[in-house]
């Protein structure tokens, strides 16, 4: 181990996730006063609200941390051994061998969650693991109900709090209707997502009004999943969910997404020429040009059926078809070209 004396907090708040030494694993790693960091972050277009900060604004909300393992523990590769299997027979010898560390049982916790082993969260979060920014990013994945219960019914876990990245678990457990539909009850707020821009370390940011959740419902999703936020308020002029569809639908067989793309356009009303730039400077143009860009004939004629103009440009000038070609898209240049003979 260095002999360097270890880092302030105000150090490790500047420096990305690579370069923090090893010591600053050990411990659990805290945001820096609010007094000193209050740098606001930069919102999609239209936002009306207050400012937002990457620290939190209330001085009662515990800041955002992640625990790291203590890897100069011998038995902590036998402890999360132990901890995947989730039988409490095999995890309490080592947090009763002695007095064990937060970060320690928390690095147990987050191999318990992964496996949906409840009981073992439970006995965990009572010996003094933490509920931190990791720790539901790692629960969403295996969509077991009953350990978010145990978070939010048991130990007063926010629904809404900022994970690693600052985002909310949320759009996460899309995967699993159950676990969604029972936070969604707990008042999870699905106009929350990471900032676009993260001016400290990525691992201490808190969420901002975002689409994310339903962007990544268009992406993945159901429309009765879709319509079920909807009924929660999630802000449709958060997100581009459309072109969200058509962009999800480059890796699935051909027109997987098509079901949602009527959906969003016949039922939802999304507009069929609008632009995606609900976050910046950083969208494609319209859905035609989401079309263009993966070479989607079949949701392209989607699109025309329903209004899309073929012509219109994207913010910056650019054409459906010079999209198409920059992006080496033969046969959907071929096929707009066949919309312009047909039409002359």
């Amino acid at each position: 181990m260095s002999s360097q004396p270890p880092p302030s907090d105000q150090d490790l708040f500047s420096m990305s996730p690579s370069m923090l030494p090893l010591d600053a694993y050990l411990t659990p790693v805290a945001l820096p006063s609010l007094s000193t960091q209050r740098m606001p972050i930069m919102m999609p277009p239209g936002y009306t609200g207050p400012p937002v900060y990457d620290t939190p604004q209330n001085p009662s909300q515990p800041p955002l941390y992640v625990s790291q393992p203590p890897f100069n523990d011998p038995s902590l590769q036998h402890f999360a051994t132990a901890c995947r299997t989730g039988d409490l027979t095999l995890i309490r010898p080592f947090v009763e061998d002695q007095n064990r560390a937060e970060n320690f049982l928390t690095s147990g916790l987050t191999q318990v969650v992964e496996g949906g082993h409840a009981d073992a969260a439970r006995y965990l979060l009572k010996s003094g693991a933490a509920i931190d920014a990791q720790v539901p990013l790692r629960a969403a994945g295996s969509g077991d109900v009953g350990v978010f219960r145990i978070f939010v019914e048991e130990f007063g876990w926010d629904v809404n709090s900022g994970c690693m990245g600052g985002g909310t678990v949320l759009p996460l457990t899309l995967h699993s209707p159950t676990l969604f539909s029972y936070l969604l009850s707990r008042n999870a707020n699905p106009n929350l997502g990471p900032p676009l821009y993260t001016p400290s370390s990525p691992r201490h940011t808190q969420p901002v009004p975002r689409g994310t959740t339903l962007t990544a419902c268009a992406s993945t999703s159901t429309s009765q999943t879709f319509s079920l936020l909807l009924s929660h308020n999630a802000d449709l002029s958060l997100s581009a969910p459309l072109h969200a569809a058509i962009q999800a639908s480059a890796s699935l067989p051909p027109g997987n997404r098509i079901p949602m793309i009527e959906y969003l356009i016949d039922e939802v009303g999304v507009d069929v020429n609008g632009l995606d730039d609900v976050d910046g400077n950083y969208g494609v143009g319209t859905p035609l040009h989401m079309c263009a860009r993966w070479g989607r004939v079949e949701e392209a004629k989607v699109l025309i059926a329903r209004g899309a103009d073929v012509g219109r440009p994207s913010k910056w000038g650019g054409s459906v078809r010079e999209e198409a070609v920059r992006n080496q898209w033969a046969a959907f240049a071929e096929f707009l070209d066949g919309i312009g003979r047909g039409r002359g």
